[in-house]
Parts: C-alpha cells; sequence; structure tokens
C-alpha cells in the first residue's frame, strides 16, 4: 500500500501493486517521480534515505511536479522489481520524466541530488522504461532456482552424468 514517510513532502513507500501506477502517473503527465530503490541493513541506503528525507524534499515545495518514492526491495512483493530494472547495486535511484528513465550515479548529496532532478533532461539520454515482468519470466526464473536446487541434490546423491539426462528431458518439456 501507499503511504507516507514524511509530513513535508510526498514520499511514497511503493510495492509491487502501486510501483506501475505511479510508472503511469509519471508517464501520463508533466510528474516527475524521483525513485530510491533500497534495502533495510545496507548503510548507504539509509544515508540515501535519509538525506532525501531531511535535506532534498526541502528544495521543493509541494504543488511542484515532482513525487519521491521508496521502494524498499526487502518486500516479497518488490522482489520483481529489481528484477525489471536489473538492480545490481543499491541505493538504486532513478528519475523519471518525459517518459524516459534516467540514472542517478553519483554520491549521495543534496546538491547533486537536486542538480539532478533540475536538470534539463535530454531524451535521447534516457533509457527506456522496462516493462513489467511477465507471467512468463517468473515461470523461467522459478524453474532455473529450483533447477539449481535439483542439480545438486542429483549431483550429490546420484552423480553428474544421473543429472544431465534427467534435465535435458525437463529442460526440453518447459521450453516448449
Amino acid at each position: 500500500s501507499i503511504e507516507l514517510i514524511s509530513a513535508e513532502k510526498k514520499i511514497l513507500i511503493l510495492d509491487g501493486d502501486y510501483f506501475d501506477k505511479a510508472i503511469q502517473n509519471a508517464i501520463s503527465s508533466k510528474y516527475k517521480l524521483f525513485l530510491i530503490f533500497h534495502v533495510q541493513k545496507c548503510q548507504y541506503c539509509t544515508h540515501a534515505l535519509k538525506v532525501l528525507k531531511s535535506q532534498v524534499i526541502k528544495n521543493y515545495d509541494d504543488d511542484e511536479n515532482i513525487f519521491f518514492g521508496s521502494v524498499n526491495l526487502d518486500e516479497q512483493s518488490n522482489v520483481w522489481l529489481g528484477i525489471r530494472f536489473n538492480i545490481s547495486r543499491i541505493p538504486y535511484i532513478i528519475l523519471i520524466e518525459n517518459k524516459k528513465m534516467y540514472q542517478f550515479e553519483s554520491q549521495f548529496e543534496e546538491s547533486l541530488v537536486v542538480k539532478f532532478i533540475n536538470e534539463e533532461k535530454n531524451v535521447e539520454d534516457g533509457e527506456e522504461i522496462p516493462p513489467a515482468v511477465t507471467f512468463k519470466r517468473k515461470f523461467g526464473i522459478a524453474v532455473e532456482e529450483l533447477t539449481e536446487t535439483i542439480q545438486g541434490y542429483l549431483n550429490k546423491y546420484l552423480g553428474t552424468k544421473a543429472w544431465n539426462s534427467k534435465m535435458t528431458y525437463i529442460l526440453l518439456i518447459m521450453n516448449r
């Protein structure tokens, strides 16, 4: 669900259910959407959220065209968002503007973040917003994880040769 975590400015805690609605609102309007993807036990994430709450949002009035979103990747409903955006480091910070996605790749300091948000973005420099992870992809990932687990058991108890003959059949069926 969507909650406010700051009284001064809207910082929405987004989960998988509301994430796409927030993205669509940003795409269909002139609003910018600043998103920070984080996990609970990351000191860099904690620092970035603290700076966002206490310093960055003070630069924007409530009537300005920007919303801030927080996405906790520890939450089960957000696991697929990490896969969707191919997140390999945290905090992962993006700005959605003009139907494009721009990554923030600097130290999380108030002045640098505000400059990133306020600068005019060249649409050609932006990336396409990745589509939601499909059921087929989710299923494929689940099968890969299950396959790795089964491979471990078969290798441990039956040896590699048994693994190869049984899993070849399973993989053929899956790829139909």
